[in-house]
């Protein structure tokens, strides 16, 4: 067999049919949630906005080079905020993530000072 002519290869078909995923198949629930103050100089505050993220959270917190500073399980209802200590934090940029149970994303840059 010749690889360099991937063209005989003919279309890739899955099992189940074609499948077709887009970034635009993916929903951001960003704006459901806010994190204050922002930057910071220490604790930080996780308010949720609306019911999206009722029930159980995880909360995901990584530095710029993608090492988790944070990974903690929170039962939240609409109005809950969540208190982030300063003392996970050094001076940084973060990105803090927040996944649903019903597999609801939000992911938010964080600036520590």
């Amino acid at each position: 067999n010749n690889w360099s002519n991937t063209g005989d290869l003919g279309d890739l078909q899955l099992a189940g049919g074609a499948y077709f995923f887009g970034i635009g198949d993916v929903d951001d629930y960003s704006n459901e949630i806010v994190l204050y103050p922002n930057p910071s100089h220490g604790s930080v505050y996780l308010r949720m906005v609306t019911d999206t993220f009722d029930g159980n959270v995880n909360v995901l917190i990584s530095d710029i080079s993608g090492r988790t500073v944070l990974n903690a399980q929170y039962n939240l209802n609409a109005t809950d905020i969540i208190r982030l200590d300063s003392d996970i934090f050094t001076s940084g940029m973060y990105f803090v993530t927040i996944l649903g149970e019903g597999g609801e994303k939000a992911v938010k840059k964080l600036i520590i000072h």
